[in-house]
């Protein structure tokens, strides 16, 4: 997916996990379980953030790495360009707006190893060291339905250079 930096500009407003799961449901916005388990996390908070939130859509080429690249080393480039991680929930307001996001080539939901094609990931630091709690989440459309997505990984996990990036600006 080759996106030029753009900016996104949206709302954010209380919700716990039960109000989320609830508001996806009705909106017919997809999940799997390692978001339940993400949002369910004792360090996970909505009340971080409020009022208008803006991020950055941003490649990993964008930021000068030319090679895949680890997530400390994509955190790294991404503060060295005067962006920083988002808070972890800001990633299901983003869902919740962008709505008009471009479908996935790739169908497969789960298993693929890698980012997904047409992923939107959500940079966020880790709620936790235990690499089975999820770190991360994405957005995807795939076959027209929006998917929001919490991913496991750990810092050896390499990212290709195309991969997009949701970043705040310091």
């Amino acid at each position: 997916m080759t996106v030029k930096p753009s900016t996104i500009t949206f709302p954010v407003f209380p919700l716990n996990a039960e109000e989320t799961l609830h508001l996806f449901e009705s909106r017919g916005i997809g999940y799997n379980d390692f978001f339940r388990d993400f949002i369910s996390h004792p360090s996970f908070s909505t009340e971080t953030i409020e009022g208008e939130q803006t991020v950055t859509l941003i490649t990993l080429e964008d930021l000068g790495l030319i090679e895949p690249s680890p997530f400390p080393d994509i955190v790294a480039a991404v503060e060295s360009h005067g962006y920083s991680s988002c808070p972890p929930a800001l990633g299901i307001y983003l869902r919740l707006f962008l709505i008009d996001q471009n479908q996935s080539k790739n169908s497969v939901l789960s298993g693929q190893k890698e980012s997904p094609d047409g992923a939107i990931n959500v940079l966020s630091l880790k709620l936790d060291d235990n690499v089975e709690i999820p770190r991360m989440l994405y957005l995807r459309n795939v076959d027209g339905k929006l998917w929001l997505r919490a991913a496991r990984f750990d810092d050896e996990f390499c990212y290709p250079v195309d991969t997009v990036f949701a970043v705040t600006s310091h």
